[in-house]
């Protein structure tokens, strides 16, 4: 747990110098019942599923190369919209259909894993006048309907949708230590130079 404050605390570090304060990614701790896997919510308005899917297999965190994110469980979807949905209306997740089944047939993870748990909001999916392919969950921006799930177009783009949830794997223990360090570095100088203006 102290691991993860203290990365949450240099991700805020960090994006606060820039105006924007979004966390760094953040553990589901094995302790805690987690996978031990990272999250991270990326803000980007205006953005299609595939250009969130190239982003997210774009970021790095411990070592280990993101992806959209996989929730096989109510814990987990509990866990990732408790702690990154906060800021925003909703994001792209990782689940996708194959072309010409009905709406909830044929649905996968990108990373392989099992469709066996959904939480689909009441009347989801629906291909609601087109094919709706792709997944993404509600955020704040819709009381009632936070944390559930939306079959979406992968051409479009979504008022509620600012973004995608980032999963990364476990880091190397190697990794665990030198990000600790350099968290620390970063506290360190920070505060150096906030007692020297």
């Amino acid at each position: 747990m102290r691991f993860t404050v203290l990365i949450s605390a240099m991700g805020l570090l960090v994006s606060g110098s820039a105006g924007v304060c979004f966390a760094a990614p953040i553990e589901w701790a094995a302790a805690e019942g987690g996978n031990g896997h990272f999250y991270e919510f990326v803000p980007a308005s205006a953005i299609t599923w595939p250009i969130a899917r190239q982003a997210a297999e774009a970021r790095m965190f411990g070592g280990e190369q993101g992806h959209l994110a996989t929730i096989t469980s109510q814990e987990e979807n509990n866990f990732v919209a408790a702690h990154l949905l906060n800021y925003s209306s909703g994001a792209w997740l990782g689940g996708w259909q194959e072309v010409g089944q009905s709406p909830t047939a044929g649905w996968h993870w990108i990373t392989g894993e099992p469709w066996s748990f959904t939480n689909w909001h009441s009347g989801e999916p629906n291909d609601l006048g087109e094919d709706e392919l792709y997944l993404d969950m509600f955020g704040h921006a819709q009381p009632g309907q936070r944390s559930f799930w939306n079959d979406a177009s992968h051409m479009r783009t979504y008022w509620w949708t600012s973004g995608y949830i980032v999963e990364y794997p476990v880091p190397e223990p190697g990794t665990i230590s030198l990000i600790a360090i350099g968290a620390g570095a970063l506290v360190r100088r920070r505060a150096g130079r906030s007692a020297t203006v």
